[in-house]
Formats: structure tokens, sequence, C-alpha cells
């Protein structure tokens, strides 16, 4: 049985991991839109210490847990900072469809007392 304290830890890698890769991408847009080699290294490194967090969310959950999370978060966080920073409005079965990922993170952890 796991602990919440465990569950949340997960989470809190995963979240890391996302938040993370987000700037890593920005970055590495931003060299490719011309700007200075500097947000390249910064996007490498970046990536790396995904690398670091990662190894530390498989120490704790198995990889295709840690795996589903990172897809499902990662959707969730970019669909809310894509509608406070861009204003992008989502219709109602994408915010259906949101609310069933998250029933699914719910599912994951779900177990029997």
């Amino acid at each position: 049985m796991q602990t919440s304290c465990h569950i949340l830890q997960v989470l809190l890698l995963v979240v890391i991991i996302v938040i993370v890769e987000g700037l890593a991408q920005g970055c590495i847009k931003k060299y490719d839109n011309g700007e200075s080699m500097l947000w390249f290294f910064t996007g490498a490194l970046l990536y790396m210490l995904i690398v670091l967090v990662l190894s530390r969310a498989l120490k704790k959950e198995k990889m295709a847990i840690v795996n589903i999370l990172w897809g499902a978060i990662s959707a969730i966080l970019i669909s809310i900072f894509a509608y406070v920073a861009f204003q992008e409005k989502l219709n109602k079965y994408q915010i259906v469809g949101i609310l069933i990922t998250l029933v699914g993170i719910a599912l994951i952890y779900k177990h029997d007392k």
C-alpha cells in the first residue's frame, strides 16, 4: 500500500519535470528563432535537469506510471497555461477530456483497503 506522502512526492517530481520541460522547450525555441547559442545551452542544461528529476521519480514509482503521469499532467498544465497566458478557450468536450484525465490520475493510485 502506498502512502499519500509517496503519491504526493511522485506527483511533485512529475510537475517539476513538466515545468522544466516547458522552460527547456521555450529556450530551444528562442534559439531556433535566431537568438543566442546561450538559449540552446540553457535548454540542454534544463533537459539534463529533467533526467535527474526523472531518475528520482523512477526510484519512487514504476516507469509506466511515471510516464502516464508525465503525459497527463503536461496536458493539464499546458492547457491551463494556454488559457491564462494566451486566452485560449476550451470547448465543453475538451474540458470533459481534462476532467477524465484527472479521474485517470486518481484511478492510478486507487487501491483496495
